[in-house]
């Protein structure tokens, strides 16, 4: 027997509804070019022509259709049957309606659990290992792999297990500590304003001095750090000499040629 939970989440409604709004402004400026191809000398009039461009566009955005009334004037008999004008508004009411759905979706399972918190869990125990296996084949490159030996193989999916251990800490102490969003991409990008920065050149003696050294963390990436007790200047400054090369003390001899 399986049970079903209705899940309403302000997030999810939020997205949706801006997804929603973006799909109808992009409708609403298909319909606009179809009323401007009616209107101007030389545009798309044909009856036929005109059904099969909006036809087009409500393939594209047919959840959006129902939004909308269309209107056209026509004019002529036939094959000569033209557009002679196109009206068209949205309709709150059904907007309303769509809207209404928003954020709301079901979860069924055949658990022989009550308890609705507990359901929630379990299918974010799910969600994570989804996730799990997407960060693995995408942010850690666990595939494709190149290896042809069992060895070099085995050694990458050891590092890439690895690597995800490192991954699933660091999210899990961020999740614990309150930081709101814990995914592994963005991350990534906060961290990579970060970089280490590299300064070469050389002393009158000749030798060449290398400083190396990250730059300032911004604040988004402080505030990371801050949580995982790291230090924001990881490197620190190392500084290195690398001394001129002496000439070899006995040099070979030339190649000579005697004609």
């Amino acid at each position: 027997m399986k049970k079903a939970l209705l899940v309403d989440s302000d997030a999810k409604a939020l997205k949706e509804r801006s997804m929603y709004e973006q799909a109808c402004k992009r409708y609403e400026e298909g319909l606009d070019a179809i009323k401007a191809g009616i209107e101007k000398k030389g545009g798309t009039k044909k009856r036929d022509a005109v059904n099969n461009r909006l036809g087009k566009l409500d393939q594209k955005y047919g959840a959006i259709r129902k939004s909308y009334t269309i209107e056209f004037t026509y004019e002529g008999k036939g094959k000569k049957e033209i557009a002679a004008a196109m009206t068209w508004k949205r309709n709150d009411g059904k907007t309303g309606e769509v809207q209404k759905f928003h954020g709301k979706y079901v979860l069924l399972t055949s658990l022989d659990e009550s308890d609705e918190v507990n359901i929630w869990k379990f299918y974010n125990v799910i969600r994570t290992v989804e996730e799990t296996f997407h960060v693995l084949k995408t942010d850690l490159d666990i595939r494709p792999v190149y290896h042809k030996s069992d060895g070099g193989i085995k050694a990458h999916l050891n590092l890439a297990v690895l690597a995800y251990w490192l991954v699933s800490v660091t999210k899990h102490r961020l999740k614990i500590k309150g930081y709101e969003n814990v995914r592994w991409d963005e991350i990534m990008r906060i961290a990579s304003t970060q970089v280490i920065v590299t300064a070469q050149m050389k002393t009158t003696d000749g030798d060449t001095v290398r400083v190396r050294q990250s730059t300032e963390a911004e604040d988004k990436l402080s505030a990371i750090y801050s949580l995982l007790d790291i230090n924001p200047h990881p490197l620190g400054r190392v500084k290195s000499v690398s001394p001129k090369k002496s000439p070899q003390k006995n040099p070979p001899p030339e190649n000579k040629v005697v004609i």
